[in-house]
């Protein structure tokens, strides 16, 4: 029989001990684990979850291109504004309020058309913004596209416009100036002028039968609105009622009655990128549960377990589970059964009465022999381990002196060393052979 080198006997071991302890340690803190990743979940769907409002010139966008500073002051101000973000909604907001004051902005979806002759044909005090001029122009007659509002000749920054001579309307008064990229327009009356070379006048903000129509959002945004009069500008046009409301178009209102929409054509941008993660996350688990470890084993039943390996497999499922105390237990029942068989007792027979038996047979007190057997201060694997061994030698000396050889096993093994082991073969051979008493 060839020894196992000690080196690598202890590196095996220390490596095995590692797994387990891992695997112990990864059992104990499960739970929390379970929680943590869960947690981690969560934080990332409600992330997900939670849109901050980045519309451009929304009433709640805090960044360079949002509302936000003109609608809190419109708010400090007492002024009410109900956000209409369909055609339906400003319907309502329009039959709950009748005194409001509306505002149109019209920035990439069209508004309905029908509630826009609707508004321009009303008496309410109406003002109609749009970043491209096109809200609607056939409701407006009068006024025509002049193009957009020139830079300075010395700066890069937007000219300033002035209210010019012939604007009646009181806000614009009050402004006196506004600086802002927008459009402008030719035909009617209107204010903030602009006069081209050839001697041609334009305006910002015109006067129409429908309302004012202004053609710089940009001017009462985040990033505009300290500039000039644009402050004073938008309180003014914003905060003449108590109520008021903010219609938005959306993709929905452009449709005919006999036109329909999908649902997907009105979620949000994420919603698509977190369906497709979702989807392919599924898959993933879908093929990791059904994966098979390994070929089919065809196997005739029932299977007749060696007793061997139920062992073993027991001792696996005692050492996994840190339950050395349990191990121990175990051991000390099967080494007084075999002690028992060893030294013809009998089944049945009381401890006491083998821990004598065992005393009279190798000489040594009845408390030493009670002492080697008690399990009840085993805590740890490594005491185990020693008490495996000491009951081991034990049932050893007791089969020598009964002329039946010592045992070979796992535990005789690790306490003799493999030195040991040699000369016990070696002695072995020229023994005769006998039959062992069972």
């Amino acid at each position: 029989m060839t020894a196992q080198s000690p080196a690598r006997s202890s590196g095996g071991a220390t490596v095995q001990n590692f797994s387990s302890a891992l695997r112990t340690t990864l059992r104990r803190w499960q739970f929390w684990l379970l929680l943590v990743v869960l947690g981690v979940l969560f934080a990332v769907v409600v992330q997900l979850l939670t849109v901050e409002d980045q519309e451009r010139y929304g009433l709640s966008n805090t960044d360079l291109d949002g509302y936000a500073a003109v609608a809190a002051v419109l708010q400090d101000e007492g002024v009410d504004i109900h956000h209409a973000p369909t055609a339906e909604i400003a319907r309502e907001h329009l039959e709950q309020l009748p005194d409001a004051a509306v505002v149109v902005l019209e920035q990439g979806p069209e508004a309905s058309p029908r509630l826009v002759e609707e508004l321009a044909e009303s008496m309410r005090e109406i003002v109609w913004i749009s970043p491209t001029a096109s809200t609607r122009l056939s409701a407006f007659e009068e006024l025509s596209p002049a193009g957009a509002i020139p830079a300075s000749s010395t700066t890069e920054l937007p000219e300033v416009l002035e209210t010019g001579e012939a604007c009646s309307v009181a806000p614009a008064e009050r402004a006196e100036a506004i600086r802002a990229p927008g459009q402008l327009f030719t035909g009617g009356t209107g204010c903030f002028v602009h006069d081209s070379e050839e001697g041609d006048s334009a305006h910002a903000l015109a006067e129409t039968r429908g309302g004012l129509v202004f053609g710089a959002p940009e001017a009462f945004t985040n990033r505009h609105i300290t500039s000039e009069g644009n402050a004073a500008l938008a309180l003014g046009l914003f905060g003449q009622q108590q109520d008021l409301i903010w219609y938005t178009p959306s993709g929905m209102d452009s449709l005919a009655s006999d036109e329909w929409a999908s649902p997907w054509d009105f979620m949000p941008d994420w919603v698509d990128r977190l369906t497709w993660w979702l989807l392919i996350c599924t898959l993933l688990l879908m093929l990791v549960a059904g994966r098979r470890h390994g070929p089919v084993v065809i196997e005739p039943l029932p299977v007749e377990v060696p007793a061997s390996e139920s062992a073993e497999g027991r001792g696996r499922l005692y050492q996994q589970a840190d339950a050395a105390s349990e191990s121990a237990r175990t051991l000390r029942s099967a080494h007084l059964l075999r002690l028992t068989r060893l030294l013809r007792l009998g089944p049945g027979t009381p401890e006491q009465h083998v821990i004598a038996a065992v005393a009279t047979q190798n000489g040594r007190p009845p408390a030493e022999i009670a002492h080697a057997l008690d399990a009840s201060a085993i805590s740890g694997n490594s005491e185990m381990v020693r008490y495996a061994q000491g009951l081991a030698a034990l049932e050893d000396e007791i089969r020598i002196r009964l002329g039946h050889g010592p045992r070979r096993g796992p535990a005789v093994t690790a306490s003799r060393g493999p030195q040991d082991e040699k000369t016990w073969d070696s002695s072995r051979q020229n023994e005769t052979p006998r039959e062992e008493t069972p």
